[in-house]
C-alpha cells in the first residue's frame, strides 16, 4: 500500500510539472476562435434568413463560411461557401486568404460585448 501512495505521489509531481512549453509560456486560445454568425451589414441589421449565416474560425488558423439568403420563393437557402486561412498579426490585426486567392488581406479587428461581438470593417458578427 505504502509504495502505491508513493508512486502516485511521483506520478502527480511529474505531471505537475510537465509543460507544452519549455520556456514556461502557455498557449493562449484566440478569442477569434469559434463559431460567429452575421449579425449587421454597414449598420443595418440582417434579416433572420441572413443570421443563420456563419463563418467559424479553428485552431488549426483555417475558417469557413456559410452564407445563406431567401431565393426566390422566400426559402432560406445556402448561398456561398468559402473557406481559407488566417492569422492573428499582433493584437487585433488579423490577416485572411481565401483558400483560391494568392493575397493576404489585412484587417482590425473589433471586440466587445465580453468578445461575444466582432466587428471587421463594417460587418458585425455576434458569437454563437
Amino acid at each position: 500500500m505504502q509504495k502505491s501512495i508513493i508512486f502516485l505521489t511521483i506520478m502527480l509531481l511529474g505531471l505537475s510539472s510537465c509543460s507544452n512549453d519549455d520556456n514556461g509560456n502557455t498557449a493562449t486560445k484566440d478569442i477569434l476562435i469559434g463559431v460567429w454568425y452575421y449579425f449587421s451589414d454597414e449598420g443595418v441589421e440582417l434579416d433572420e434568413c441572413e443570421k443563420k449565416s456563419t463563418i467559424t474560425f479553428t485552431e488549426d488558423g483555417k475558417y469557413s463560411s456559410i452564407q445563406l439568403a431567401k431565393d426566390f420563393n422566400g426559402n432560406c437557402v445556402d448561398d456561398f461557401k468559402s473557406s481559407g486561412v488566417w492569422e492573428n498579426i499582433e493584437g487585433n490585426k488579423y490577416k485572411f486568404k481565401l483558400d483560391d486567392e494568392d493575397e493576404f488581406n489585412t484587417f482590425d479587428v473589433i471586440f466587445s460585448n465580453n468578445n461575444n461581438t466582432m466587428e471587421v470593417d463594417d460587418l458585425v458578427f455576434k458569437r454563437k
